[in-house]
């Protein structure tokens, strides 16, 4: 193993962490931003996208380079293979954030209280924690940590299920027809963080055990 390509895979690493750090920033400003009502945080936010959207380039491109230049075997393949995929998965996350954003904008103002009636305090806390867990998962390189991001991922599945009836009924919390619009989409691009943040457990898990357990295809273990 050359000088050069160690250097290369912490260069990669470095990035996808960097990457990480910025879409876990976009990801809780912006539900502050939902839960306070903070449309100047929101608009800060979403011009920040760009910043993720160069950083998924730059991954992709070193990944691309690191396999042309010195065909990585093994663990080292697994995480090229794994940044591929992270990096797509945090710039659809930033993605998803921005839209909130972008919702929070023009929505009417909803009170705190009434969020916290509709659970989407809980959902929003589900969320962040499992951003940050996938992304501590990857630093220490912690299957198991990364695994319970998966098993989170059912309770925001269920929140959204319950959001999704509710605002199809004619008086569902008391909401206007644009309120509605407006947290539906944001709703869906909650779920959608966090099944994102499952993508990148699922990488970390496929990184440390070697074991691809999306859609059942292996069993976790803790050996």
């Amino acid at each position: 193993m050359t000088k050069r390509f160690v250097r290369e895979l912490e260069r990669l690493r470095d990035m996808l962490l960097e990457m990480g750090s910025l879409v876990e920033e976009q990801t809780n400003g912006m539900i502050q931003a939902l839960m306070t009502g903070d449309k100047d945080l929101a608009e800060k936010l979403i011009k920040r996208d760009k910043e993720v959207d160069e950083l998924e380039i730059q991954v992709d491109q070193l990944c691309e380079e690191i396999i042309a230049l010195s065909q990585p075997v093994a663990s080292d393949l697994r995480l090229i293979v794994a940044g591929f995929k992270m990096s797509n998965d945090l710039e659809r996350m930033g993605d998803q954030a921005k839209n909130i954003g972008v919702q929070v904008v023009h929505m009417e103002r909803v009170n705190e209280q009434m969020l916290k009636k509709m659970r989407l305090d809980v959902m929003t806390s589900f969320v962040k924690d499992m951003v940050t867990d996938a992304l501590d998962s990857f630093v220490h390189g912690d299957a198991t940590q990364a695994k319970s991001v998966c098993d989170m991922d059912d309770e925001v599945d269920n929140i959204n299920l319950y959001l999704m009836k509710k605002f199809g009924e004619e008086n569902g919390f008391w909401l206007t027809m644009s309120q509605k619009i407006h947290l539906l989409i944001i709703v869906q691009n909650l779920e959608r963080i966090g099944d994102l943040a499952t993508n990148i457990a699922e990488d970390v898990i496929f990184l440390v055990k070697a074991k691809v357990i999306k859609h059942g295809y292996e069993e976790f273990d803790e050996s």
